[in-house]
């Protein structure tokens, strides 16, 4: 199904993101976004659909967090490339910059990045968001410029823990009790 449909589709129904992790095979990737999003539910920051695939989840009225689903079709069900990320939403980057380091993040970051994946008709485009980026002593080129450094590729279950600690910092910093 062409995203055009799937957004079409999905705005009709706009389902909840754990109809669409359910799809997914079975395995840690999937068991850790729908762990990731019952922890978002249960603290009050329920994932609203936004976009083909695409949830948001807000806190005091502002986006805290952004969890896109992908998949890169091929020939059949089992050679899909599923993927997914969570981008974060943060008032202050410098402040929090030391706490993705200090919780060992920026090793994620800079290990799965998100590429600039902009196309026309399947054409590579240069939306003007890609930037080269060092991150610890590592450059990689064409990362997408809109959601870097706060956007975790595949996160694993020990990313997605220090993720819930990088929004409840944010909360803090937004006055939650």
């Amino acid at each position: 199904m062409p995203n055009d449909s799937l957004f079409k589709a999905q705005k009709a129904t706009k389902p909840k993101i754990e109809t669409i992790i359910t799809e997914w095979p079975d395995g840690d990737m999937k068991k850790n976004a729908l762990d990731f999003v019952a922890w978002l539910r249960a603290n009050k920051m329920s994932p609203t659909w936004v976009s083909a695939n695409s949830w948001k989840s807000s806190y005091k009225g502002t986006g805290i967090c952004r969890i896109k689903l992908l998949y890169s079709e091929r020939e059949d069900d089992k050679n899909k490339k599923y993927t997914w990320f969570i981008a974060t939403g943060m008032s202050d980057r410098a402040k929090h910059d030391s706490f993705l380091e200090r919780e060992g993040l920026l090793v994620h970051i800079r290990d799965h990045p998100w590429f600039c994946n902009c196309t026309l008709n399947g054409m590579p485009q240069n939306c003007g968001s890609r930037q080269d980026i060092t991150i610890l002593g590592k450059t990689i080129k064409a990362v997408c410029g809109h959601y870097y450094p706060w956007y975790f590729c595949d996160p694993d279950a020990a990313t997605i823990e220090g993720i819930k600690k990088l929004i409840e910092a944010e909360r803090k910093e937004r006055g939650a009790k």
